[in-house]
């Protein structure tokens, strides 16, 4: 039971995580910056917060 509780935390705070930087990842697509660069940026952040 305990490891589904943690489990299904983690997965809320990466989806607050990747919904709070919408935004920010947007107005870099617009700068230039590719979006496979911003989607692996992106993964790497979440696996990091997953550790």
């Amino acid at each position: 039971m305990v490891p589904v509780a943690i489990a299904s935390l983690s997965t809320l705070a990466g989806l607050f995580a990747v919904l709070d930087t919408r935004s920010g990842d947007h107005r870099l697509s617009l700068a230039g910056f590719r979006t496979h660069n911003l989607l692996a940026a992106r993964l790497t952040v979440i696996t990091g917060q997953a550790w």
